[in-house]
């Protein structure tokens, strides 16, 4: 498992998806800032952004690595219209959606369950029906710096939009753990580790190993 995102981390998640809603809110959105964000080709250009400037300035007395961290995401998050990305729902809507028909509701899946194999495979290696291919998804394992980040999950998105509703609490955290750049080794792999685990785990193969570690 993924280590949890630590308390300043949590901040700066929800800030960034608070930022996402109301910039691709229809009536009251901001899709020129959007727009000038998607045109960014690194950090750098994303930091002199009036859209980034604005979410520093909502952090307060931020650190430099929170500047990497705020300017990764939301160049991303850029990517995603409000119909294109979900968020958790309340617990009490949540709540009221079970009650009401337990079979139907079904909360968020991770971004790697929905890019991965949709139908059991003889072998984790043949996941021809996967969204996102295993050579791409190989790819994306082996991003270690921030730019190298910022251009895989720009893809990603890409891909998924309009093909799978995109989990944005998911995706931002795991934006901000993803390269050990900006969260360390230990924490980078371990996010890693749980993507290959939700990618594989529709397939024949993931879930005899999971039969075999239960007995």
């Amino acid at each position: 498992m993924p280590d949890k995102l630590s308390d300043s981390d949590k901040f700066l998640a929800r800030l960034l998806i608070k930022w996402w809603q109301t910039a691709t809110d229809i009536k009251d959105g901001d899709r020129a800032s959007l727009a000038r964000l998607r045109r960014c080709s690194n950090i750098a250009e994303a930091v002199n952004e009036c859209a980034f400037i604005g979410l520093l300035g909502c952090c307060g007395r931020a650190r430099e690595n929170d500047w990497v961290k705020l300017a990764l995401v939301a160049s991303v998050l850029a990517y995603i219209r409000g119909d294109q990305g979900e968020c958790k729902r309340k617990k009490e809507e949540a709540d009221e959606k079970k009650s009401d028909n337990s079979d139907e509701y079904q909360p968020p899946e991770s971004n790697a369950r929905l890019i991965g194999p949709d139908a059991d495979r003889v072998d984790a290696e043949d996941a021809s029906s996967a969204l996102y291919k295993i050579v791409r998804f190989r790819r994306l394992l082996s991003v270690k710096t921030v730019e190298e980040c910022q251009r895989a999950f720009r893809r990603l998105v890409m891909l998924m939009k309009g093909k799978r509703i995109i989990n944005i609490e998911d995706l931002v955290a795991s934006l901000l753990q993803w390269s050990a750049d900006i969260a360390g080794e230990e924490i980078s792999e371990k996010r890693h580790l749980k993507w290959v685990e939700d990618y594989y785990w529709n397939t024949a193969s993931y879930k005899n190993s999971q039969k075999m570690d239960s007995v």
